[in-house]
């Protein structure tokens, strides 16, 4: 026996009609109409929800009405009280008065002296000596004395031995007593 199934999908529920071919001549090709209602899982746990309660208008900000007050703005603060107003102080001026005066140059040849031309007594010109040492080749005889004040002024701080350093010399002691024991029972 042989079935054929037609799906439809109408509103979200599953609707199948059996289409069936029966061994009854009667009923031959006679599709069965039931229709069976299924709520899937899906359908179960995502149900629509009404958000209509949710929505709400957003709030307005009350008008105000603004009321210029009478009253006259009374602006006496205690800076104004104690710190007067004493005006711009007078501005000390330092350097030449003339800078910003335009330079005129003098029409005629000026004849005058000058303190430094009255007071100035030429000298004689002289080389100048330089200071670059003499060229000589290096001694090669006699001691050189290597000695620094920095070496002669250090002083090397005493430092401790470690204990592995005393064990050591203690065993290279024994070890050298040991050898010379050994040389005396040989004579």
């Amino acid at each position: 026996m042989k079935q054929k199934l037609q799906i439809r999908y109408e509103a979200g529920i599953h609707v199948h009609a059996c289409l069936s071919v029966s061994k009854d001549k009667t009923r031959a090709g006679k599709v069965n109409r039931n229709k069976i209602e299924r709520i899937w899982l899906f359908q179960r746990d995502f149900q629509p929800i009404d958000i209509t309660a949710n929505l709400t208008h957003k709030a307005q900000v009350p008008h105000s009405t603004i009321r210029v007050p009478d009253v006259k703005f009374d602006s006496r603060t205690s800076f104004g009280e104690f710190f007067k107003n004493y005006g711009p102080v007078k501005r000390e001026r330092y350097g030449d008065f003339h800078e910003n005066r335009p330079y005129i140059p003098p029409q005629t040849k000026f004849d005058g002296s000058s303190t430094t031309k009255s007071t100035f007594t030429p000298k004689k010109w002289e080389p100048t000596r330089p200071f670059v040492p003499e060229n000589r080749p290096i001694e090669s005889q006699g001691a050189m004395d290597f000695s620094t004040v920095h070496n002669e002024t250090y002083q090397k701080p005493k430092v401790k031995p470690c204990k592995a350093e005393i064990y050591l010399i203690q065993k290279e002691l024994r070890r050298q007593k040991a050898l010379e024991a050994r040389a005396v029972a040989a004579k």
